[in-house]
């Protein structure tokens, strides 16, 4: 017996037994001199029960082997190995029903499952097992982590469900938690296809029944990420009619009255517009675009000083935003205070370097000196 060496998290957990003959399994040969893959937590708990004394079970090696192929992936599928290969895959509805009552440490697990996800990147099954499996690790780990740690882990949890096909059997369940995930990442519109398509295709009333729900959690959510796609293709009336459906438990409103204000712009009603920003602002005034698109309706309204009170507070929170800059330039010119414009309109163009606004500036001082 030899212990050989992986991936250094893996490197002491896999040992490889010699064949001394060839044996045949299953009407496959594995030739004599083969070095069979065992887990070391098998091995050592098999002497402690005494389950080696007369043979080792095929269990046992296809799950060493299954282990190896994540450690190893390239020599896993070479030479004499492609045998072993071909017997774990006619066992391996055995191999994937014994994972979970072998009490198998999640290491192990985990490693096993990221190795037949290598040797069979299109079972459905597999793939499915394998991401249950990284999702309870990313959520019992979730407070751990940094804003780009949890983003590059959703990424990679998504990938792995974005594999199973949709031919496979396993489909709709992928489906099902891709929208869990589309969710976490504030995909919304994309979570709500994806459970609107299970419930029309799975078979499962259980998983149908759970996505119902999560179409009910998530609804306000999607509604309002439609209604960003409806402003943005040219559908102003449609997507009112969605903002009307949002409930009253819509953490918020302020996104609701933002986007009504918005689209009466749209439809050119400036002073119908107005209220809905304003309240939208009340509601949220950290938000700088519900301030930008408020001081926008002010000024078309002729509500000067108003419009300059919220281009301020964007300035002093967003320094040196080229539009803000010049609308505040604008807006004390539309006042007549001449310096204040000049004041603005030269922060303006010093981010700019525009030779129009260079001269627009330079005629204002002009008149200042008549």
């Amino acid at each position: 017996m030899k212990e050989h060496s992986g991936p250094k998290d893996y490197r002491d957990e896999i040992l490889f037994l010699e064949l001394k003959n060839n044996i045949t399994i299953e009407d496959i040969t594995l030739k004599k001199g083969l070095e069979l893959p065992l887990l070391r937590v098998e091995f050592f708990d098999g002497i402690v029960e005494q389950k080696w004394i007369d043979d080792i079970s095929l269990l046992s090696f296809l799950l060493g082997y299954s282990l190896y192929s994540y450690i190893d992936y390239e020599n896993s599928v070479k030479d004499d190995y492609v045998k072993l290969k071909e017997l774990l895959t006619k066992n391996l509805s055995l191999v994937l029903r014994s994972l979970f009552k072998e009490k198998l440490p999640q290491k192990i697990l985990l490693g096993i499952l990221r190795g037949l996800s290598e040797l069979y990147p299109n079972r459905g099954d597999v793939i499915c097992l394998l991401g249950r499996e990284e999702e309870k690790i990313y959520n019992s780990q979730v407070y751990q982590y940094n804003v780009e740690e949890n983003q590059r882990v959703l990424e990679y949890l998504t990938n792995i469900y974005e594999k199973v096909e949709e031919d496979d059997l396993h489909y709709p369940f992928a489906l099902h938690r891709l929208s869990y995930l589309y969710t976490h990442t504030g995909q919304f519109l994309k979570a709500k296809l994806a459970e609107e398509k299970v419930i029309q295709i799975a078979i499962d009333e259980e998983l149908k029944e759970e996505a119902r729900e999560h179409l009910k959690e998530i609804f306000d959510y999607s509604t309002i990420e439609e209604v960003e796609h409806l402003i943005y293709q040219g559908y102003p009336r449609e997507a009112w009619n969605l903002l009307e459906r949002i409930s009253l438990d819509y953490p918020y409103p302020g996104k609701v009255n933002y986007y009504k204000g918005a689209i009466l712009i749209e439809e050119q009603e400036f002073l119908q517009a107005e209220p809905y920003l304003k309240k939208a602002v009340e509601e949220a005034p950290e938000e700088m675009i519900f301030r930008e698109k408020l001081g926008y309706i002010y000024s078309l309204n002729g509500k000067i000083d108003e419009a300059l009170n919220e281009y301020l507070v964007i300035d002093s929170i967003e320094e040196n935003r080229f539009d803000i800059l010049y609308n505040l330039g604008i807006l004390y010119v539309q006042k007549n205070n001449k310096e204040q414009a000049i004041h603005y309109l030269k922060r303006a163009y010093d981010l700019s370097q525009n030779e129009e606004l260079k001269n627009y500036i330079e005629k204002i001082e002009k008149s200042l000196e008549n």
